[in-house]
Order: structure tokens, then C-alpha cells, then sequence
């Protein structure tokens, strides 16, 4: 199967960098774009379903979003 080459110039903002609006530091991980809403609101994230992040960003998601993680795997 091939793949299809796709021009730099359609590639979206958001793949080159960090999600974070201001931030240009490499993505680390990704995350869905509601968790990461709902555990920083002050954010001005880019468009997408999906947001990557930089490790600092991830690192302030991950301490902000601990207990909800911590419930859901417990299941409550």
C-alpha cells in the first residue's frame, strides 16, 4: 500500500508544535481535547479532537487532572 505524500502547506499548526497557543516546544504526547478542557479551562488550545502537548504542558495536565484519573480507574 502507498502512502500518500502531503504538502507541508496543508499540514495543520498544531502538528509542528505544542497545541498550547504561545508554546512552540515539541509534542510529547497527545491527549482528548476535552480531558485536557476540562482539567486546565484557561488554555487556549488549537482546533482538533486530539491536542499534543509539550512535556511542560503535559506535566501541568497530568498534576491538574490527578484525581479524575485516580477515579476513573477506579471506576467511580
Amino acid at each position: 500500500m502507498r502512502r500518500r505524500e502531503i504538502p507541508d502547506a496543508v499540514t495543520p499548526a498544531a502538528a509542528t508544535g505544542c497545541a498550547v497557543e504561545g508554546c512552540d516546544n515539541e509534542p510529547q504526547r497527545s491527549q482528548p481535547r476535552s480531558r485536557v478542557k476540562e482539567a486546565l479551562p484557561d488554555l487556549d488550545l488549537a482546533a482538533g479532537r486530539r491536542v499534543k502537548l509539550c512535556r511542560d504542558h503535559y506535566r501541568e495536565y497530568r498534576r491538574a487532572s490527578r484525581e479524575t484519573r485516580r477515579l476513573d480507574r477506579m471506576g467511580g
